[in-house]
């Protein structure tokens, strides 16, 4: 706004001398009246031109809450999928806990079948 209102006046100073120039002989009415339908030109294309700003700022803003929203969503995705691996593993590790202890039984009535055996014989 600063800077729009800035080229504002250096546009109405610049008409203003253009048109005093051009016109050095007309009525100070007149060079008055253009100066200031001059000076009201570069005040609107000064906000047209910081309205395009304000828009380009404000896409930018938008693709960077979309890329954000994307971001959480994959990171919302592959928190889901780090759970449901490691729940996975823990049941893995429950199954193999419960094949070593069978192991176990197995080994010790191996152990005894033989130690019977031994008896026998």
């Amino acid at each position: 706004a600063a800077a729009a209102a800035e080229a504002s006046a250096r546009a109405r100073a610049e008409a203003a001398e253009e048109v005093s120039t051009a016109e050095a002989g007309a009525k100070p009415e007149a060079e008055a009246a253009e100066v200031e339908a001059v000076a009201q030109r570069t005040e609107q294309r000064a906000r047209a031109d910081e309205q395009a700003r304000l828009r380009e700022e404000v896409a930018k803003l938008r693709a960077q809450i979309e890329e954000s929203d994307r971001l959480k969503k994959l990171a919302a995705e592959e928190t889901g999928q780090a759970a449901e691996a490691a729940e996975d593993t823990t049941s893995s590790l429950d199954e193999v806990a419960a094949l070593e202890e069978r192991i176990q039984e197995l080994t010790e009535e191996r152990d005894d079948a033989l130690a019977e055996r031994d008896e026998f014989e």
